[in-house]
């Protein structure tokens, strides 16, 4: 069934651009959040601490060079006497291969929510009652309302069969992690770390300027 929209296209783009979100020079709020906007973009947002202080390694593009993760203890007005930056398609490549080769094989499990939708239940009964009502006109095609009402009924039970609140299944997909990494997002992929409890450690490099993939460690704890 369709109802009339609530509001007309014109209007709906008009509040769009009333509530987009826009940095305003010289307003903190608003830079903080264009910030943690751009922080959250990269795999391992979030996710990677400092070895020196213990804070975030924050996630910042470079113009001319490889984005980073990098301590922000001196921007943010702390001591950090060990603060490390590592370039971000280094360690995520490393992360990438440490967590497929310990769960690569395996297949992946979705938990899925089964629930009864109460308003697409009202529909079918409203359709329900209304193909009924139309078997009653002479010119009804008795045939094809019949079979729409069968179909209607089936979609009735169907629906009377789920559960009224909601229940959390566990599904195997039939695909492993070594498959369905490769398809993914980058926002899917980071689900699926933190999904697995993925805990990762980045050290500081033994010898400057030379990059030692065994700096990164990946824990998983799912």
């Amino acid at each position: 069934m369709f109802w009339e929209p609530l509001l007309s296209v014109e209007d709906v783009e008009a509040l769009r651009r009333i509530t987009e979100w826009v940095p305003t020079p010289g307003r903190a709020a608003a830079t903080q959040a264009g910030r943690r906007r751009t922080r959250a973009s990269r795999l391992l947002s979030g996710m990677l601490q400092c070895p020196g202080c213990g804070g975030n390694l924050i996630a910042k593009t470079r113009a001319t060079s490889n984005d980073i993760y990098a301590c922000q203890a001196a921007a943010q007005g702390r001591n950090c006497p060990r603060g490390i930056a590592v370039e971000c398609v280094r360690v995520e490549a490393e992360v990438e291969r440490q967590f497929l080769q310990a769960v690569g094989r395996f297949e992946v499990v979705e938990a899925r929510t089964s629930v009864r939708d109460v308003a697409h239940m009202a529909a079918v009964d409203e359709s329900i009652r209304d193909t009924t009502d139309s078997l009653r006109y002479p010119s009804a095609d008795v045939t094809a309302l019949v079979e729409r009402l069968h179909k209607l009924r089936a979609e009735r039970e169907r629906m009377e069969a789920l559960p009224a609140e909601p229940v959390v299944e566990l599904v195997e997909t039939g695909e492993t992690f070594a498959d369905a990494w490769p398809r993914l997002g980058m926002l899917e992929r980071r689900r699926m770390l933190l999904n697995a409890g993925a805990q990762i450690e980045v050290a500081r490099a033994r010898q400057r300027g030379k990059w030692d993939p065994s700096r990164v460690a990946v824990t998983l704890n799912a």
